[in-house]
């Protein structure tokens, strides 16, 4: 008996032993995707505005586009090579029909927000860029009660004043000398975004649910052939020919780029799927004061206090309307964001910051409404 009683005690011991080493790796791997979260989208949104001012290579529809390339090789293979979406025999497969009327229509606003965004980076500074993206939860708001007559509650249209109070003090604090162009193309990124979230939950609802490497895999050749068409429109040739004639560092700074938006699509999908849809909110919205100390480093662009205070007023109202939600009169139900990041019927994921509403009685926002694309 007593030694069947010391290997019982044992065998608690290293199971112990197992579940404490399980929880260090557990944090040990939060903390490593969420720095490098951090150091991924602070460094594509000023590599971006870093390829405008020092090189001067001002062609944001080409440069996304490179963007969208180094997105679907690395979506190829994170999909063919590390089976990130599952098992060969588990993998969803769209067909043509589902690529054209659900994947098209989504990627064209994606690429229109996207789009908007780079453009505004030519105008501004990456600091008072992202200062403006807080304020996304707004304009999705105004859409979907003007498109899909919906009803919020007392404490979201509260939440939404602080928003549009901290947008108006970010705006009225920036020193730089700043075109109207500039703040339009940065708002417009905005109201993309919402449309794109609005677009999701009617296109997507009752659907096969569909993990967010998957549909960057669908996705990004779309906005790539988006993005050139729009480049040979509105830039002609100029970006191909004044590529070559670059030095190394520029392109480095592209490639660079590049390289840092198929990552940030990457991270964007891991944190969703580790710590959630509201603690990416909030892990989203921290990279803001980072972007701003960033930009004052690099580009010494200064922060003034009635930024601080709009800053944070929009970030408070984001987070009450996370936490209060839309609490619609009608009953609905919708998609939302699981703990495996997929998205459709049964959850959602975040791979170009994306996210449907929340589901019928609960309390979460949209993930979409709260993040911006970094610049790329």
């Amino acid at each position: 008996p007593t030694n069947g009683f010391a290997s019982e005690k044992t065998a608690v011991e290293r199971h112990g032993a197992l579940h404490s080493l399980g929880r260090w790796f557990f944090r040990v791997y939060g903390c490593f995707i969420v720095s490098s979260s951090f150091l991924v989208s602070v460094s594509l949104v000023n590599c971006t505005k870093w390829v405008y001012v020092r090189h001067g290579f001002k062609h944001p529809f080409f440069l996304t586009s490179t963007h969208m390339a180094a997105s679907y090789i690395f979506a190829y293979f994170a999909i063919h090579w590390f089976h990130l979406s599952g098992a060969p025999e588990q993998r969803r497969i769209l067909s043509l029909k589902e690529q054209v009327f659900v994947v098209a229509p989504f990627s064209l606003l994606g690429a229109a927000s996207i789009a908007c965004g780079n453009t505004a980076l030519v105008f501004l500074y990456p600091s008072f860029h992202e200062m403006l993206q807080n304020c996304t939860p707004f304009w999705t708001m105004v859409l979907a009660i003007l498109i899909q007559k919906r009803q919020f509650s007392v404490a979201a249209y509260g939440a939404m004043l602080l928003v549009i109070l901290g947008g108006c003090l970010c705006a009225v604090g920036e020193t730089s000398r700043f075109p109207l162009s500039g703040v339009f193309f940065s708002i417009m990124a905005t109201v993309f975004r919402a449309l794109r979230t609005l677009l999701q939950d009617n296109l997507l609802r009752g659907r096969e649910k569909l993990d967010s490497i998957t549909l960057l895999y669908y996705a990004a050749p779309f906005n790539m052939a988006l993005f050139l068409c729009g480049s040979f429109i509105f830039e002609g040739l100029r970006p191909w020919m004044e590529f070559p004639a670059l030095g190394f560092g520029g392109k480095f700074s592209i490639t660079t780029a590049a390289f840092l938006a198929s990552q940030y699509n990457l991270l964007a999908y891991l944190i969703v799927g580790h710590l959630g849809a509201v603690g990416s909110m909030v892990i989203n919205n921290l990279k803001t004061p980072t972007v701003i100390v960033m930009c004052g480093i690099i580009f010494g662009n200064p922060f003034t206090w009635p930024q601080a205070l709009g800053f944070a007023l929009a970030s408070v109202g984001a987070y009450l309307y996370t936490n209060q939600g839309e609490k619609l009169k009608t009953e609905e139900t919708t998609g939302w964001i699981d703990s495996d990041g997929k998205l459709g019927r049964s959850g959602s994921g975040d791979g170009f910051g994306l996210a449907l509403p929340a589901s019928r009685g609960a309390k979460g926002g949209r993930l979409s409404d709260l993040i911006g694309e970094g610049g790329g």
